[in-house]
């Protein structure tokens, strides 16, 4: 069998992974630069640098003094081999297994990493929090916190349980092929004195940052959708919210007995910490869909009026339609010269077109080529001649569903975007009832001031 050597693996490499981030990186940098945003595109990747060496620093730092702390309880390891000869047993240093395992530990810092740096406009928008100055009826918090805050919480809080977990499962690996953890007489678990240490005190810190994984859920029922309306609903404050600040009791208890766990050889603690925790969880879980079931669902309507209440409220204040000053119009004023005077130019710009009508007549007569399409039209305003005009208009769009030939060539290189627009006045109409066009056909004419530069989409 021919052996495959590194630089074709790294050719292979860069041109399936490399090359096509390059391509989108560079991409990027022409698109920011020619809106004037370079600024915007260097902030964004300064960005992910920075919350991608942290997170990577984080996790290593966390994997690696867990891993190291577990190998330096393992001196060697046993495992058995089949040969012609019969069953032997090999033993293996764990010195000569520490470069291997710290290349590992690399790599999955690094693959975390990735995943953190995506999170990096996360980090920002905490970085830049301001309040908003309005706080929620329920936990009187700040608008902000849920805007800025709790998400950022929310991504630490979760790239901490992934680490502890590894760590905990390399962990519990290491100190099984090293016999520090495994079966005793009567088939009953026993740990060694290194690995109930070792194993508690992680123990304690993944159950103290499940705690704060549900305390940060409470804040999070009022951003999610749970009953007819989006936020927090009776079942979310009334069960739920009571549940999970005993889950975080449970979890704070739990933490404890995974302390005390290091102490004595029993595993009768760390067996009542889960249990606690995982106990607690489904009850939690029990106990509001049994209030959903038999006290909100039959009379709904009544249980949820003061949070469909909040829910108005927070949308009105949210769109500004508590600050709208309502007046009385009679309907009885009369219009008067000076009136219409007044007005000249709204009433110049009445639109006579309507734009479905329109949009088919442009095809009509302005696609010119099958493969061009008008998909909508849009009103917009310019000043025309000295005169501020009300136009329609509509872009003139590659529909490549309608290509001659659908090649690569002509897909990828040939038909890459639509070409000009065609636009016209919204109050003019010709004698033969078709509208005024401003600019038109391939390439755009224009019979007034504005002109379509560049004219490729």
């Amino acid at each position: 069998m021919p052996q495959i050597r590194f630089p074709f693996v790294l050719a292979i490499f860069l041109l399936v992974v490399v090359v096509p981030a390059l391509v989108d990186f560079y991409t990027d940098w022409l698109w920011f630069g020619q809106v004037g945003y370079q600024a915007v595109f260097w902030r964004s990747i300064s960005a992910r640098v920075v919350v991608g060496a942290l997170a990577f620093a984080g996790v290593f730092g966390l994997l690696w003094g867990s891993i190291r702390l577990a190998r330096g309880a393992v001196s060697s390891f046993q495992f058995p081999v089949v040969d012609p000869d019969g069953v032997r047993s090999v033993t293996v240093e764990m010195e000569r297994l520490r470069r291997p395992i710290d290349i590992g530990i690399a790599v999955v810092s690094f693959l975390i990493a990735l995943f953190a740096s995506a999170n990096w406009e996360t980090c920002l928008l905490w970085l830049y929090a301001v309040p908003f100055g309005v706080a929620d009826p329920i936990l009187a918090r700040d608008a902000g916190f849920y805007i800025f805050e709790l998400p950022f919480l929310q991504f630490l809080q979760g790239l901490l349980q992934l680490t502890l977990l590894l760590a905990t499962a390399s962990v519990v690996a290491l100190h099984l092929i090293g016999g520090n953890l495994g079966r005793g007489p009567g088939r009953q678990l026993i740990a060694g004195p290194d690995a109930r240490l070792h194993l508690g005190i992680l123990g304690a810190l993944l159950l103290l940052t499940l705690a704060v994984g549900a305390w940060l859920r409470i804040p999070e029922l009022l951003t999610t959708s749970s009953g007819i309306l989006h936020g927090a609903s009776y079942v979310d404050v009334n069960a739920r919210m009571p549940a999970l600040r005993l889950l975080i009791l449970a979890a704070g208890v739990g933490a404890l007995l995974a302390l005390y766990q290091t102490r004595t050889e029993r595993l009768r603690p760390a067996v009542i910490a889960v249990l606690l925790y995982f106990g607690v969880s489904v009850g939690g879980n029990v106990y509001s869909a049994i209030v959903q079931r038999f006290v909100v669902s039959p009379n709904q309507q009544v249980r949820e009026t003061p949070y469909i209440i909040h829910n108005i409220e927070a949308t009105r204040a949210a769109f500004a339609l508590d600050e709208v000053i309502e007046s009385p119009l009679s309907g009885e004023a009369r219009l008067t010269p000076e009136d219409l005077a007044n007005n000249a130019t709204t009433l110049d710009n009445v639109p006579l077109w309507n734009d479905r009508p329109l949009l088919d007549t442009f095809g009509q007569i302005q696609e010119i080529r099958t493969y061009y399409d008008f998909v909508s039209v849009d009103n917009d305003r310019y000043i025309i001649d000295g005169e501020y005009r009300q136009i329609m208009l509509s872009a003139r769009e590659l529909n490549s569903d309608s290509l001659p030939e659908r090649t690569w060539i002509n897909e990828r290189l040939t038909f890459t975007h639509g070409y000009g627009l065609t636009l016209g006045p919204v109050n003019q109409v010709t004698p033969e009832g078709l509208p005024v066009l401003f600019i038109k056909d391939l390439p755009p004419e224009s019979a007034v001031e504005l002109s379509v530069s560049p004219p490729e989409i």
